[in-house]
């Protein structure tokens, strides 16, 4: 999970008119940053909308083609019920996820360039938290991709480096919540990415990938 992705363009060239989309960059000079504390703090059936529960948010399992998710729950890591969750124990929140046998899927970011110019890569960072240790000896991980199209089924998706993916830091033992914010805290994932041809108009998608991994799965 993401407690606040920050977004920041690296820019290239030339001009075209400005169309509306959920997240509309007219410019690389002001960089997105969301953190979430919209979300809801408690409940178990929160009602979620695929772009506009947070604009250019959204929330897919993973079957073929992939489906909207339309609920999720909120809590501080206390519940071991697999889906997504708005983690925290306070108004600050986190998105994310526990994996299980029916729940897997898509955390993911819409983002239209209107600026009038081609992008040639962009800056993505955010802290990882894990909310919840499912008492799973095994570290569980969040892989990051991107991809630039309009259809999010139709994408070819790009895998980064290492750094662009984090694993819970919290593993073993009884399952138990987890302090996102201290001890379940991983600051500073992310980086660079370049040599892309984001053009004008065109859509690029983030997406974080809510795994159902072997045995129970930790919250993040």
């Amino acid at each position: 999970m993401k407690s606040k992705i920050t977004v920041g363009m690296l820019v290239v060239a030339s001009a075209l008119p400005a169309i509306a989309v959920p997240i509309n960059l007219s410019s690389s000079a002001t960089p997105y940053s969301q953190n979430f504390n919209s979300l809801a703090t408690s409940g178990t059936a929160n009602s979620w909308a695929n772009g506009s529960t947070i604009a250019g948010w959204h929330l897919f399992t993973k079957a073929t083609p992939a489906a909207a998710v339309s609920t999720y729950r909120a809590g501080a890591g206390t519940s071991a019920t697999g889906g997504f969750y708005s983690f925290g124990s306070d108004s600050d929140r986190a998105l994310g996820g526990i994996g299980s046998g029916t729940v897997s899927g898509y955390i993911a970011a819409q983002f239209l360039n209107n600026s009038g110019s081609s992008f040639n890569g962009f800056n993505a960072h955010w802290a990882g938290e894990q909310w919840r240790n499912s008492g799973n000896a095994s570290a569980h991980s969040m892989m990051f991709q991107y991809g630039i199209g309009n259809a999010f089924d139709s994408l070819t998706w790009q895998t980064p480096g290492s750094e662009f993916t984090w694993s819970t830091p919290v593993t073993g033992g009884t399952a138990a919540s987890v302090n996102g914010n201290t001890v379940g805290r991983v600051n500073d994932v992310g980086g660079t990415i370049t040599g892309l041809n984001w053009k004008d108009g065109e859509t690029l998608w983030l997406r974080w990938i809510e795994n159902d991994d072997s045995g129970t799965d930790h919250g993040l």
